[in-house]
């Protein structure tokens, strides 16, 4: 049970509660009416405001109390405050709201803790030397040191027995912000900006918004910063999002470059600023949506970007712009960039890494600017086609002066592509390798295109390699390719124009057979048009199971087991195979310059071989005999062939004369066989014994 004493203190609290609420609503109903004139309380703010750290005078027309709401109750404010320098200078403030400090009340201390600024005017002014500087009003005036005046009692530690030293907080309202920046030409406007400062252990932080005025356009900015008393350094972060570079350009001439940026640009910057307001460093977090890049310096199209990102720090003492990640995603390939850039003073130096990821190789032409290693550019994309490039890594060394050059030194930029699945055009009009995995290597006056695998005119190419060789302006191509395949294949790649060499040798490709095991060798300059003396060639090739009809002065050729050697002069083979199907070695020498052939045949023959090869005397000489042949046809048709048969196994009976030579005993024939190309015929011969 509740005690009468309890229902007394219940009773009484309830009425006090009640009376309270009975004023206030009173109190609020009255200021609904228009504001309560508070003029007994304005010499009391203006005592203090001059006891403030900020080196100005103050003078307020009159104090009112008004009804700002039931969130806010009651608010103080000041009209016409004016705030004058030490020069006299003055800017008169429309309204400030104030807060006054209940215990500062209780100790008969009339002591703010914070201002309200409404509809002032501000400005914001960076000059030539990078200072920057807050002014208060426009025109003649305006307060130049306006800094002080918002800043200066924050700064100060609190102080119970100070009037300003209970301050904690300062709001802008509705200014007029005009930013000025002299070093870049340039001015924006935001007529109703908002901001809040206020004061804690570290020293003064702050936050804002307010919508930036450029040209016809708008852009919402967010602010906020701090200010650490410890090192006197101010650090500003302005977050934006969906504003368009191109809005700057066309309103800034000194931002014009910013043009080429058709695309809307999301994130923040921070700005770390010294004591003074001169600008030390700046960080910067951007990304883009969906739009593209003009660079006509570079290209003749746009650049289609998906989304882009950029981060990085850029140090004013030292004028090093430090890329953190530079990420481009043009909708499959992808770049991504880290560099330290410095020297904008003249002396640039770019250090760093890009690269590229999932790009088309028939899109590279693209992006690869037509001013940039012109040469180079023009056979990549000119001789490499289809296919997915999956990575290009390249890395940037370019030191101060290398730009001023007439060229890049050798390690100023390399760079390493992987390709899957090309074409590679690596002599027009000879038909491309087909569906290569390559590694593009790109540094100096060198590029390397090692091929793994891939297809050729039916031929399966091995791991080969392409270099080109920048030889002071004159560029020198080396390719180096292993095949295998079908001989006939081989053949008809080398018998394609301008190479001819079936036609030359006199060889039709569908009338061979066999398989091919070569090593091809090209070396011509780059040039628009190559003739067929520019183009070097070697060939080395082990030929099996080589098969062709009347290959050797009308003897088919079969099982044959070759090694091929081919260049600009000559084509040589040698080897084993079957001539008309007898067991023979072979060599084979054809002078391309005077078109004389040479063949070589040397073997051991029975009866039938000889026969088989259609070499009479069977009525003189039976067994076997060895025999080393040569025949020289020159290119006006004159033959000359040249023998030496062994018939040491052999049996040579000479009926005419009754002499007969038994197997084992020494013998042999050698002879020297002319005819002119008219006809006409010469027979040296020799025998031993002389017998014979």
């Amino acid at each position: 049970m509740i005690r009468p004493t309890a229902h007394f203190i219940l009773h009484a609290i309830a009425a006090t509660v009640g009376m309270i609420a009975i004023v206030i609503a009173a109190t609020a109903w009255r200021l609904a009416q228009g504001p309560v004139p508070l003029t007994f309380l304005t010499p009391y703010i203006v005592d203090a405001l001059r006891q403030s750290d900020a080196p100005f005078r103050f003078d307020v027309a009159d104090t009112i109390l008004v009804w700002a709401g039931w969130k806010r109750a009651f608010d103080i404010v000041l009209l016409d405050l004016r705030v004058s320098d030490e020069k006299g200078t003055g800017a008169v403030i429309p309204e400030v709201s104030v807060r006054l400090s209940l215990p500062a009340l209780l100790r008969g201390m009339v002591a703010p803790t914070s201002f309200e600024i409404i509809s002032a005017r501000l400005r914001i002014q960076r000059a030539a030397d990078g200072t920057i500087a807050i002014g208060l009003g426009e025109g003649e005036g305006e307060v130049a040191n306006a800094r002080a005046f918002l800043f200066a009692d924050l700064l100060a530690p609190p102080d119970p027995n100070n009037p300003m030293g209970y301050l904690h907080d300062i709001s802008i309202r509705d200014a007029d912000l005009v930013v000025d920046d002299r070093r870049l030409g340039i001015s924006w406007r935001a007529p109703a900006a908002n901001m809040n400062f206020h004061r804690d252990a570290r020293g003064i932080t702050g936050d804002g918004k307010f919508v930036l005025q450029i040209g016809k356009d708008r852009a919402a900015i967010r602010a906020s910063g701090v200010y650490r008393a410890a090192d006197k350094r101010t650090a500003l972060r302005l977050a934006f999002a969906d504003l368009r570079p191109e809005w700057l350009a066309e309103n800034v001439e000194t931002l014009a470059s910013l043009r080429s940026m058709r695309l809307p640009v999301s994130g923040s910057v921070e700005l770390t600023l010294d004591d003074g307001g001169l600008f030390r460093a700046a960080d910067f977090d951007l990304t883009a949506a969906q739009g593209d890049l003009v660079l006509d310096e570079w290209y003749d199209h746009p650049i289609p970007i998906v989304a882009a990102r950029l981060r990085g720090r850029y140090e004013a003492q030292s004028g090093q712009l430090r890329i953190d990640e530079a990420t481009l995603d043009a909708g499959g390939p992808k770049l991504g960039l880290n560099a330290v850039i410095s020297g904008f003073d003249g002396r640039l130096s770019i250090v760093g890494a890009a690269e590229i990821d999932n790009l088309p190789l028939d899109d590279l032409g693209n992006y690869w600017p037509v001013a940039l290693s012109t040469e180079t550019r023009d056979w990549v994309t000119g001789n490499l086609a289809r296919g997915m490039i999956r990575r290009v890594d390249a890395t940037i060394n370019i030191q101060p002066g290398d730009l001023d050059a007439p060229g890049l030194p050798d390690e100023a930029i390399a760079t390493r592509i992987e390709v899957e699945g090309a074409d590679v055009h690596y002599l027009r009009p000879l038909p491309p390798i087909e569906g290569v995995d390559a590694t593009v290597t790109i540094s100096g006056k060198v590029i390397e295109i090692a091929t793994r695998g891939g297809g050729l005119r039916g031929l399966r190419v091995g791991d080969g390699l392409l270099r080109i060789v920048d030889e002071n302006g004159d560029f020198k191509m080396n390719i180096d390719l292993p095949v295998s395949g079908p001989v006939a294949d081989a053949i008809a790649l080398l018998d394609e124009p301008p190479l001819d060499y079936a036609r030359t040798v006199g060889v039709d490709p569908k009338a061979i057979a066999g398989t091919a095991r070569a090593r091809l060798r090209f070396f011509f300059p780059l040039r628009a048009t190559l003739a067929p003396d520019d183009i070097g060639i070697e060939v080395k090739a082990t030929l099996a199971d080589f098969a062709l009809s009347g290959a050797v002065e009308g003897y088919d050729l079969s099982q044959g087991a070759l090694t091929l050697k081919l260049d600009n002069r000559r084509i040589e083979a040698e080897g084993h195979a079957a001539l008309n199907g007898v067991p023979a070695e072979l060599a084979w020498h054809q002078d391309f310059a005077s078109g004389e052939r040479r063949y070589q045949i040397k073997g051991r023959f029975t009866d039938s071989q000889r026969r088989g090869l259609g070499i009479p005397g069977d009525d003189y000489v039976t067994g076997p005999t060895t025999i080393a042949a040569e025949i020289v046809a020159t290119a006006d048709g004159a033959r000359r062939i040249t023998a030496k048969v062994g018939l040491r196994e052999a049996t040579v009976r000479l009926p005419e004369i009754f002499w007969e030579k038994a197997p084992g005993e020494d013998g042999s024939l050698a002879f020297n066989l002319w005819r002119g190309a008219k006809g006409a015929a010469r027979l040296d011969c020799s025998t031993s014994p002389r017998a014979i």
